[in-house]
């Protein structure tokens, strides 16, 4: 009397590890990266670096441009200002009609910057699933840095909207 066979392994593609079994017809560079949603979580699409996933520079671009609109804004207000005693300094202090660009700014910086610096961490970490991701941590030290000079610009409209509504709270 002879034992069967052992069964052949049976392909677990579908599944979220992405397995495929030795000897299956699932090509390696299409394991798991569709079923994880690489392309949805912020690695690029395939093909554009030789078959591997790279991180999105998407956060890092969210990132500069809420920078770069708030260092605008910081211009305008300062250009725009009335010189106003703020401690023990003279600084030019938005018109009261005008506060929403404060606040417009201390939105951008650094809120905005904090959640694009958030997503970058958790798209990262959700593409190193995938053994073809390629990390980039030039983008978390970059938004780490906007992050540090983010909070450096919410000083400034964070002082021109307590002077707005200091100014309203006392003249009525």
């Amino acid at each position: 009397m002879t034992t069967p066979p052992p069964p052949a392994p049976r392909s677990r593609s579908g599944a979220s590890g992405g397995y495929s079994a030795p000897g299956s017809s699932a090509p390696s560079s299409a394991r798991g990266a569709s079923a994880r949603g690489a392309s949805v979580r912020g690695a690029s699409a395939r093909g554009t670096s030789g078959g591997r996933d790279v991180a999105s520079p998407l956060p890092l671009l969210i990132g500069m441009l809420a920078v770069a609109l708030s260092i605008v804004i910081v211009i305008v207000t300062a250009v725009n200002g009335r010189a106003s005693s703020v401690w023990f300094l003279t600084l030019p202090i938005i018109e009261p009609g005008l506060w929403w660009l404060s606040l417009v700014g201390y939105v951008l910086t650094p809120l905005v910057v904090i959640v694009a610096f958030g997503l970058n961490r958790i798209w990262q970490r959700d593409g190193l699933r995938d053994r073809s991701f390629t990390p980039k941590p030039g983008y978390s030290l970059a938004l780490k840095w906007m992050v540090g000079a983010s909070f450096l610009l919410a000083l400034w409209h964070i002082v021109n909207l307590a002077t707005v509504v200091s100014d309203a709270w006392v003249n009525p």
